[in-house]
C-alpha cells in the first residue's frame, strides 16, 4: 500500500517524507526516489500525531501534505486543494471515498451539544457539497497544511495516540486565525 500511495502523490509534490518508528518498518521494496526521504524516530509506537510532527520538522516547503499511507490521491488532488488557498487558509482537505466508491469524508458536521464530528454523506454515493467551503473540522487522513499555521498551532498534540488529533489541530488552527477549508474537487481513496 505504501508504494501505491507514493506513486499517486509523488508527481504532485516537491518532496515526500515517510516517517516510521521502532514499532513499524518500511518495506524493503519501498519506492526509492530522489524526492523521497525515509526518516525513523527511535521511539516505540509514537502515534499518528507525533509521527506527523516529526515528518513536518524534516520537510522544507511552505505547504505540507499530511497523508496516511493508505490514501491514494487523484492526479490533480493537491492542485485542487491549492486552488482554494487564500491568505488566511491554514489547512485544506478534500473528498475521500472508500474503495467501493462510497463517501468516507465529504466534510463534517456537529450538532449543538454533540461530542465530536460526523462525516457528511458517509457511505453515500453522491456528495451534497458541490463547492469549496470553510469547515469547523476535517479529517486528517489527507490534509494540506500551511507550515506557519501548523507551528502557530503547535502542531499535533502528542498526547493523542490515534484519533481526535486532527480535531484538535483544526481547532487550534482556527483559534490562531487560520481557516479550515474543504473542497469536494480534490479526490482520493482511503
Amino acid at each position: 500500500k505504501l508504494n501505491r500511495c507514493l506513486a499517486h502523490v509523488l508527481p504532485q509534490v516537491a518532496e515526500v517524507v515517510v516517517v516510521s518508528d521502532t514499532a513499524g518498518y518500511v518495506p524493503k521494496q519501498a519506492m526509492q526516489h530522489s524526492r523521497i526521504r525515509y526518516v525513523k524516530k527511535n521511539e516505540h509506537d509514537l502515534g499518528y500525531g507525533r509521527k506527523a510532527n516529526y515528518g513536518v520538522r524534516h520537510s522544507n516547503n511552505r505547504w505540507v501534505l499530511l497523508l496516511n499511507d493508505d490514501v491514494y490521491l487523484a492526479p490533480d488532488a493537491v492542485e485542487k486543494m491549492m486552488a482554494v488557498v487564500k491568505f488566511d487558509t491554514g489547512l485544506v482537505a478534500g473528498e475521500l471515498r472508500y474503495p467501493n466508491g462510497t463517501i468516507q469524508h465529504g466534510g463534517t458536521y456537529r450538532n449543538p451539544g454533540m461530542i465530536g464530528w460526523g462525516h457528511l454523506d458517509h457511505n453515500a454515493h453522491e456528495s451534497r457539497i458541490k463547492e469549496p467551503m470553510e469547515m469547523e473540522n476535517v479529517t486528517g487522513a489527507a490534509v494540506l497544511v500551511r507550515r506557519e499555521a501548523f507551528y502557530q498551532a503547535d502542531g499535533f498534540d502528542g498526547s493523542y495516540f490515534l484519533y481526535c488529533e486532527d480535531n484538535d489541530l483544526c481547532m487550534k488552527i482556527r483559534q490562531a486565525g487560520g481557516r479550515v477549508m474543504y473542497t469536494p474537487h480534490s479526490k482520493g481513496i482511503h
